[in-house]
């Protein structure tokens, strides 16, 4: 007996598996062969990064924080894969992160069989086409509606762009172009060839689901210590300096590269997708071997001087700049060099009276501060106003970064991982503008 269907959306943190954006949310409606709906898979998932655009899916890092992680729902995913044909609205895009998430979790994923409505409606509607072949407007030329389809179920209504929302869309969809199909041979062939696949075997456990809206857990501060990856084998940021020769940047662009540096490099386990991310934003932004360079003995530099910054170098100190080195691509004699004792560099001076109190820490002139996400504020505006109210910028999260303003104090961005790790306030963009006098 045939399967069925599994109507599959994600929502993710960008377009990219390889460019290292993850999976935020997913929708699954299981329908049987005849097309009747007989459950469902919804779920928000800890990307453990930063979310996003969050005014593209609606999903903030607050919301992420406690959700499940991708492990944790792959098996309920193959269980309701199996011996089902997967579709999708522009299904491609749903298919590369499922593949990319599933064999991030060690799972082989077969030569599976799907169906694109979104192709299917482009070859069924040739003489009366939609406004457009998006899911919205194919919707609404057929008289299918987010609300409609929601109140036919008896479900709570959820939200276009929500992954079970645009699931169960695509669903009542399928059912109509099946219905409005001469093309029987067409369903039939599917189903028979997704009932012969073989998908992994799995570990059964059950998803301890979160749903947009449900509250969030009271945020805590991981107590495991920072994990230095000595002894494993990753690429090489090294690898990065491919990039033509450009004009010299800006200053704005090489920023905008060593943020992502700075993410890839936080956890000190660099893969083949961030390397591909990083050549990807140097070719994009223009930037030339020279300065890839530059930008990547900087960032070991600064992590140099700060290990320095005590005038004692320790044993956890020293592995972690001879894991950088190697993956930075820095030479024997500056390796050598960074190794040997230093004077730790003059801090800067702080003026009394401008001090301003916090729960951890004690901001005065002077003092470093780091932003990250996307502010309500444009970011060129903010970092122009902070300065003139006598803070410093960092690029990056070091030990002497006093505080991290965040577009959202839950974010996983690599910037506040680090900070929480060193014990550096994260705080939001209201409270922390607040904290310095904006």
């Amino acid at each position: 007996m045939r399967c069925g269907y599994a109507v599959l959306d994600f929502e993710t943190t960008g377009f990219s598996p390889k460019a290292g954006d993850r999976v935020i949310e997913v929708g699954a409606v299981y329908m049987d062969a005849d097309l009747r709906i007989d459950g469902g898979i919804e779920t928000l998932v800890n990307p453990q990064r930063d979310v996003g655009p969050t005014r593209v899916h609606g999903i903030t890092a607050r919301d992420v924080f406690d959700a499940p992680t991708f492990d944790k729902v792959a098996p309920a995913l193959l269980k309701m894969l199996d011996g089902r044909v997967i579709v999708g609205h522009n299904i491609s895009f749903d298919l590369r992160f499922l593949t990319a998430e599933l064999e991030r979790e060690g799972y082989e994923v077969p030569d599976y069989v799907a169906i694109d409505t979104m192709q299917v409606a482009r070859t069924l509607l040739r003489e009366d086409p939609p406004a457009s072949f998006k899911l919205h407007d194919l919707g609404a030329h057929l008289g299918i509606s987010i609300e409609k389809v929601f109140e036919y179920v008896g479900l709570e209504q959820r939200p276009e762009h929500s992954a079970f929302g645009d699931a169960l869309v695509t669903a009542f969809v399928l059912s109509r172009l099946e219905q409005d199909s001469h093309s029987s041979g067409f369903w039939k062939s599917h189903l028979d060839s997704a009932e012969a696949v073989k998908w992994p075997e799995y570990y059964p456990v059950e998803i301890d689901a979160k749903r947009r809206g449900d509250a969030a857990a009271v945020y805590e501060e991981p107590t495991e210590p920072f994990a230095k990856q000595a002894g494993g084998k990753s690429a090489s940021v090294s690898d990065v300096l491919t990039a033509l020769g450009a004009e010299a940047p800006s200053r704005g662009l090489t920023s905008r590269y060593s943020s992502l540096l700075d993410e890839a490099l936080a956890d000190r386990v660099l893969d083949a997708d961030e390397v591909d991310a990083l050549v990807q934003k140097a070719q994009e932004l223009g930037l030339e071997s020279v300065t890839l360079g530059s930008l990547h003995r900087g960032y070991f530099d600064e992590v140099v001087r700060e290990a320095w910054s005590d005038g004692v170098l320790t044993e956890e100190e020293r592995a972690d700049i001879l894991l950088l080195a190697e993956l930075l691509g820095i030479d024997d004699d500056s390796l050598r060099v960074a190794l040997e004792k230093r004077r730790s560099e003059a801090s800067v001076s702080a003026v009394p009276d401008a001090s301003i109190a916090t729960d951890s820490a004690v901001l005065t002139a002077g003092s470093i501060l780091v932003l990250t996400g996307e502010m309500s504020v444009e970011r060129s505006l903010a970092e122009a106003r902070i300065l003139a109210l006598g803070f410093l910028l960092g690029a990056n999260v070091t030990k002497k970064t006093a505080l991290v303003i965040a577009a959202d104090p839950y974010t996983q961005s690599g910037k506040a991982k680090k900070a929480r790790v060193y014990g550096i306030p994260v705080v939001g963009e209201a409270d922390g503008f607040r904290l310095i006098g904006y």
